[in-house]
């Protein structure tokens, strides 16, 4: 379990500076998000993905370990489902065109395909080492 926890937190460490280089070029309201406006988007992404991560990543990883799975593609797979069911399932974003909804979707499944890619990363190389 403590393996899961270091992965889990150097992969939010991750998403915090890949949201914090992104909100760098950033505008909040027309105008560049600066220092405070990346801080506080990568604030917000590294909220979002411990949410993400308590819900669907750690016990995903924890099915994958009793079923024997271990292939990087199932962990990349996994990662794309969330984006789909925020998108459409809870709908956030209002009254958007179901192409809109679709390509916040792909964005959101992608993003989650990285991080759990990064998490695969930390967790098998540990796994490996040992």
């Amino acid at each position: 379990m403590k393996k899961i926890a270091t992965s889990t937190l150097l992969t939010l460490l991750f998403i915090f500076v890949f949201c914090f280089s992104l909100g760098l070029g950033a505008k909040i309201g027309h105008s560049p998000a600066g220092l405070d406006g990346a801080l506080m988007i990568a604030t917000w992404g590294a909220g979002i993905g411990l949410i993400a991560f308590i819900a669907w990543g750690v016990p995903v990883h924890l099915f994958f370990i009793y079923k024997g799975i271990k292939g990087f593609h199932w962990y990349f797979i996994s990662g794309l489902l969330p984006g789909f069911v925020i998108i459409f399932v809870f709908n956030f974003f209002g009254n958007d065109s179901t192409l809109e909804k679709l390509l916040q979707s792909v964005s959101l499944g992608l993003i989650g395909s990285i991080t759990a890619t990064v998490f695969y990363i930390f967790v098998r190389e540990k796994n490996a080492k040992k």
